[in-house]
């Protein structure tokens, strides 16, 4: 909706303000509001007999402003030019990255459009460059000659070792997991050979897809190490093939001790295990965990034999038994086995919801279906009741049985308990296993809790609100790196920003961040033939205390 101007009456006098409304279901809401002052101190201050102003525009200056302050604080353009230098002509290589950030945090746009984007949003009141360099031919100009095999990782280093100049950053812990984003890519091009199809984790098989190995520290998830690479490429290989390498750059950030590798069980192979047992650094150590279905025996223990505990940071308690040892592709761990009540809780209430879908499916389809046109044969019943019932897990529990004759079949079906317990008997159990003989057991259970840390990154990746990876608009190997380098690299920053707001002692989730971030607008009023106004909009309480940590400055200098 366009902006206007209203006035409000308070002890008698009138006051103007700029605002601008949005549609929120079926009502009207004002977005934003500014105050401009009384009718006389307005005139004054314009010189013109009369204030209206021919346009009026706003743009998230609060959540760009953040950015752009966080970056100067780690020298973080300066960094990238370090790693990726250029001749002095046009803008920087650290330039193009960081605009390209920008660019991503409100809703993401090809790199055609950034130019207009900067113009249009007033950036230069943020960050001031030459916007005439700002176009796709030369952005890919830029991107082209650059080396994201080699160099990224030394990008990666390089800002690590700067942040850990200003904040206290864990490196001996290191999470790692790899994931996909599918694409629509369809080129057959030789100059493509990332977007490939594979193993979805979104289940979108029918498209090509790109894969992403990141590595990220303990606790702020801040990325240490990146890797893109095609998506037919399976998890267990890329690991086993990049391990090498992969430590190589994690001791180069002056991990002087041991370093501790957390990854989840679909890393689980006898390749991987061989390779990290048998690594000649001794001092890099591994937490994991196995499947319920490889350790049958010891997923059995009852829970009333889990007779120790702790209490997490959010108040959990998880209780646990240390385990002496744990054979895993034929090699043996030192391990634990915890329960968590809060997740059982969680798998059962999901369970229910899954059962009682598919039971209502199964009713439906007898009630409504049943004897109806092809379902009058028994065998095309049989079928389609073990399409229901194979859903969600559910195929062992759920089972249906067909009698009568052709046209006249009934249904019934039932509920194999001893199998449903075999199910819940797992559920809120998790068998760790480490390498990390010396190491306190609950430390080494925190530990590989916290790898929520490298989920969380992934979850914003994914987030079109966020700083969301997709879409792509690139189908080259070069520019799918590029754009992939970008958005980590905003990751990088937006941990940071959580991360400072933390150790103030402001516990805040990123999406708390970006939507008050927003909240703060800088106000554009144009007047045609006259002086353009800009001023930044009022914020509540708590943002003003994020504007106050984040140093975004609430007053422009004009």
């Amino acid at each position: 909706m366009a902006g206007y101007i209203f006035k409000k009456k308070s002890r008698g006098k009138i006051y103007y303000y700029a605002g601008e409304s949005e549609r929120v279901g079926k009502t009207i809401r004002r977005k934003w509001e500014v105050y401009l002052g009384s009718f006389d101190n307005i005139v004054k201050k314009m010189g013109e007999d009369i204030f209206l102003p021919d346009d009026v525009s706003s743009t998230p200056y609060g959540l760009y402003s953040a950015f752009a302050e966080i970056a100067r604080e780690i020298d973080f353009v300066e960094i990238i030019d370090s790693v990726f230098p250029k001749r002095d002509q046009g803008l920087t290589i650290g330039e193009y990255f960081f605009l390209g950030i920008l660019a991503r945090l409100t809703k993401p746009i090809t790199k055609s459009s950034i130019q207009e984007w900067y113009r249009k949003k007033e950036i230069e009141k943020i960050y001031p460059v030459d916007d005439v360099f700002l176009t796709v031919q030369n952005y890919w100009n830029n991107m082209e000659s650059l080396d994201f095999d080699n160099d990224v990782n030394e990008l990666h280093h390089r800002l690590l070792e700067r942040i850990g100049k200003d904040y206290v950053v864990e490196k001996s812990y290191i999470y790692f997991d790899p994931s996909n984003f599918h694409t629509f890519i369809k080129t057959d091009s030789d100059n493509s050979t990332i977007p490939q199809r594979g193993n979805s984790k979104k289940k979108r098989f029918d498209l090509r897809q790109v894969n992403l190995a990141l590595a990220v520290t303990k606790g702020d998830g801040i990325p240490v190490y990146h890797k893109t690479y095609p998506g037919n490429i399976n998890d267990v290989t890329f690991f086993k093939e990049n391990l090498d390498s992969f430590v190589g750059h994690l001791r180069k950030n002056n991990c002087t001790g041991d370093i501790v590798i957390v990854f989840d069980k679909g890393n689980n192979s006898q390749e991987v295990f061989d390779t990290l047992t048998g690594f000649k650094d001794p001092d890099v150590k591994f937490i994991g965990s196995v499947r319920p279905s490889t350790q049958k025996e010891i997923f059995k223990t009852p829970v009333s034999e889990l007779k120790e505990s702790f209490i997490t940071d959010s108040g959990n308690v998880v209780l646990y038994k240390e385990i002496s040892s744990v054979k895993t592709y034929k090699k043996s761990f030192r391990g634990v086995l915890t329960f968590d009540g809060q997740t059982y809780r969680r798998k059962m209430y999901t369970w229910m919801e899954n059962m009682n879908k598919i039971t209502n499916e199964i009713e439906n389809f007898i009630e409504y279906r049943l004897n109806t046109k092809k379902w009058r044969g028994k065998e095309a019943v049989k079928e389609k009741l073990e399409t229901i019932t194979s859903q969600k897990k559910m195929k062992n529990v759920i089972h249906c049985q067909v009698h009568g004759k052709y046209g006249k079949l009934y249904v019934s079906s039932y509920c194999d308990i001893d199998h449903a317990h075999e199910q819940m008997n797992t559920w809120g159990k998790n068998l760790i296993f480490s390498s990390c003989e010396d190491e306190d057991i609950v430390e080494i259970i925190k530990g590989y809790r916290m790898k929520n840390n490298i989920e969380e990154c992934f979850k914003i990746l994914n987030n079109s609100h966020l700083l969301s990876v997709q879409p792509f608009h690139h189908w080259t190997d070069q520019m799918i790196k590029a754009h992939m380098a970008t958005c980590i690299l905003g990751l990088e920053l937006t941990q940071l920003i959580r991360k400072k707001l933390r150790d103030a002692g402001i516990k805040i989730s990123i999406e708390k961040i970006f939507a008050s971030l927003m909240e703060i607008p800088l106000v554009r009023l144009y007047y045609r033939n006259k002086k353009t106004v800009y001023k930044v909009g009022s914020v509540s309480k708590e943002t003003k205390m994020l504007t106050r940590e984040l140093n975004v400055k609430m007053k422009l200098g004009m």
